[in-house]
């Protein structure tokens, strides 16, 4: 799918590396600094102030990782993010402002990556420009063949992105719509229709659960969150002694501090070569997270929260120290253990929690009848052990998941070490309610309710229902 010229490009004929990507949207957070179109991994919409409904994980821009793909996708969504950029009026471009926001500006990266990844695995020509009308369509039948008509019309728009602002990429000659006067739900046999895709609720179902809802918010709520109080672990109160608040110390932080202490047997990963902003010498911090945690993540040092800054900081410090010095650009990539020989620092913590005999492990009544009645609770029991609900008991890789129930029921075989509790099911009973009577009096859309009720729990405190 790259020609040879066009795979030796990587500064865009158009647009600056140093322009900001994103300061044309609106909902500029105050000292933000956002990235820039030279920017070639990816754009964080760290500076634009980000919807409840949407996850930190794809407010963002991702771009292929072949040098000339990644260039052609970078400009189609610098076009789209400056619709009244002058490079675009210039070449007789004329769109609305401020038509297309981030969600869809990624939406868009994604179905061009999709696009140059077919016309390679098809062997494509290489110019757009030699396509024909039916090269075009046989795209838009492959997604058609595994993609609902509404997700093919969005991508039939981002197709004609690309063509509409041919005349200002890279390498790319100007390129004619290949479905004149039809529409992209046309083309995509999108039908448009009035009538609602999800049945509506039943009035004889609808009114009684609303009561129970209601009842619920209203009579039971006091109760609920007075028992769910009394079982949840202690933290630091905000405003307190300046030794009171200091960050204590995460899993990944006992990761990262046991895997320096292995050193000199474990080495710290450098960069080999130039990588776009990255530069050689500097630390592999993706290679460098993998080897302390064992595999389990890569963003053990990220830089989108204060937690990863701290821990560079660290590394930097501690290779800094004449003592550990042992720096390595040559790595060998450990192989994992199984589950059974190796101990990550969750494990480890879950085992200290486990040998201290105050600490009692709660379990479901006996007398309820479920399936789980007299097992652990796995949700209660994380946020006790981890602070937080982690999910470490029921999600992961299969035999880590049973090894850590294996050694909770081992320990609950003693029934001074277990306590019966309940209380993890009616605060999501209470949650759920809450969710139902929103809905009935904002009569919102699932994404909109489901936001609304983020909010409200953050702003409450309620954050473990």
């Amino acid at each position: 799918m790259i020609s040879p010229v066009r795979s030796l490009v990587r500064t865009s004929a158009t647009f600056a590396d140093d322009e900001p990507v994103y300061s044309d949207l609106p909902g500029q957070i105050a000292g933000a600094v956002g990235p820039t179109f030279g920017q070639v991994d990816l754009w964080p919409g760290e500076n634009v102030q980000r919807p409840a409904n949407a996850h930190k994980a794809s407010w963002r821009c991702d771009f292929p990782s072949d040098p000339a793909a990644n260039l052609l996708v970078r400009e189609v969504a610098f076009c789209l993010l400056h619709p009244t950029h002058p490079a675009l009026r210039k070449a007789g471009i004329f769109v609305p402002p401020a038509k297309w926001g981030l969600r869809t500006v990624a939406a868009c990266c994604f179905h061009l990556g999709l696009l140059l990844t077919w016309a390679r695995d098809q062997d494509m020509p290489q110019d757009f420009g030699s396509w024909d009308p039916a090269d075009w369509q046989a795209f838009i039948d492959s997604r058609a063949r595994v993609s609902v008509p509404v997700t093919v019309r969005k991508v039939v728009s981002s197709v004609r992105h690309l063509i509409v602002f041919s005349p200002v990429l890279t390498g790319i000659p100007a390129l004619d719509d290949p479905w004149p006067g039809r529409s992209s739900a046309q083309v995509a046999n999108s039908v448009w229709t009035d009538e609602l895709s999800t049945p509506a609720i039943p009035p004889e179902i609808w009114w009684p659960l609303l009561r129970a809802a209601w009842a619920y918010v209203d009579r039971f709520a006091p109760a609920i969150l007075d028992a769910r109080t009394g079982h949840e672990p202690q933290r630091p109160a905000p405003g307190g002694s300046t030794s009171e608040s200091v960050t204590p110390p995460t899993v990944g932080d006992r990761e990262m501090e046991l895997w320096l202490a292995a050193a000199p047997k474990s080495s710290i990963p450098l960069i080999t070569q130039n990588r776009g902003t990255a530069k050689r010498g500097e630390v592999n911090w993706a290679l460098a997270s993998k080897l302390a945690t064992n595999g389990r993540s890569r963003t053990l040092f990220a830089t989108q929260n204060p937690a990863g800054h701290r821990r560079r900081q660290h590394v930097l410090d501690w290779l800094a120290d004449d003592g550990h010095s042992n720096k390595s650009s040559s790595v060998k990539r450990p192989t994992a253990p199984s589950a059974r020989e190796s101990l990550t620092g969750n494990d480890g913590i879950l085992r200290a929690w486990l040998a201290n005999a105050d600490n009692l492990i709660p379990i479901h009544p006996h007398g309820i009848s479920t399936a789980w009645a007299g097992e652990p609770n796995w949700t209660v029991l994380s946020r006790l052990v981890f602070g937080r609900s982690a999910s470490l008991f029921q999600t992961g890789r299969s035999e880590k998941v049973t090894q850590r129930r294996d050694w909770v029921r081992q320990v609950a075989r003693d029934p001074k070490r277990t306590t019966q509790t309940n209380h993890g099911i009616n605060p999501r009973m209470l949650r759920a309610a809450c969710y139902v009577f929103v809905a009935a009096l904002t009569a919102m859309r699932d994404s909109e309710n489901g936001a609304e009720l983020h909010l409200m729990q953050h702003c409450a405190g309620f954050k473990y229902a």
